[in-house]
């Protein structure tokens, strides 16, 4: 039996209206398994819309990826669409309103900022917008690309050291969450690097000390953006 708490802090962040929620990792790394797709959650959807400054386009995000090997979706009937962008029945009644506000802005954030490319088509009954259908590409991944700051592929063993880089980066490179889940199988649930994210800091940068060479799912200094 193990038992575990779900929260591991709270912050209150008044002046913005907002409540910032730290999981223990041992819900971190639950929830990266679910449906079997481990990392999906907490790796791949976090690194793609981590850049994102509307929450529409991230859930809009969410809602395409699944479609990306089909290429095409079903028609996303008006109303249920709204709900699963969050958009509240009170706000952008009207579809210019919407449009503008919501989906063409989610439709440009993602094609400039994932890895993916969108488009959509209004599906009207009549004069009527009862619905969009999307179309969902990978964009083309560029050919050769170099490392600008020292003219070295990004996958040259250079690019997993910790050479030159500080404590305190050290310490951020644990404390993202890409990379706790791309290493949270590293120690037990139970531990208490599993339970206590401070104590896992601690670990992970002695561990990156010791030996950097077992932390190469990606650069180690992508961490840090």
């Amino acid at each position: 039996v193990v038992k575990s708490r779900w929260i591991q802090q709270v912050t209150y962040l008044d002046d913005e209206g907002a409540i910032e929620l730290v999981f223990t990792l041992a819900v971190v790394k639950g929830i990266s398994r679910i449906n079997g797709a481990e990392d999906f959650f907490t790796s791949y959807l976090l690194e793609q819309t981590a850049s994102m400054d509307s929450i529409y386009s991230v859930r809009l995000y969410e809602l395409l990826v699944q479609w990306k090997q089909a290429k095409n979706t079903p028609m996303f009937e008006l109303e249920r669409f709204r709900d699963q962008l969050g958009v509240e029945s009170s706000e952008y009644k009207r579809m210019g309103n919407f449009k503008l506000r919501v989906l063409d802005l989610a439709v440009q954030e993602i094609n400039e900022k994932t890895d993916i490319k969108v488009g959509y088509e209004q599906v009207k009954k009549g004069r009527t917008i009862i619905g969009f259908k999307f179309k969902v590409s990978d964009k083309e991944k560029p050919k050769n690309t170099q490392n600008s700051t020292n003219g070295r592929s990004s996958n040259t063993s250079d690019m997993f050291t910790i050479e030159g880089l500080s404590d305190k980066q050290l310490g951020r490179i644990a404390r993202n969450p890409i990379f706790i889940a791309d290493y949270n199988d590293l120690v037990s649930s139970t531990s208490p690097a599993g339970q206590d994210i401070k104590v896992w800091e601690v670990e992970m940068v002695n561990r990156l000390k010791k030996d950097a060479s077992q932390f190469k799912k990606r650069p180690i200094r992508d961490y840090l953006k």
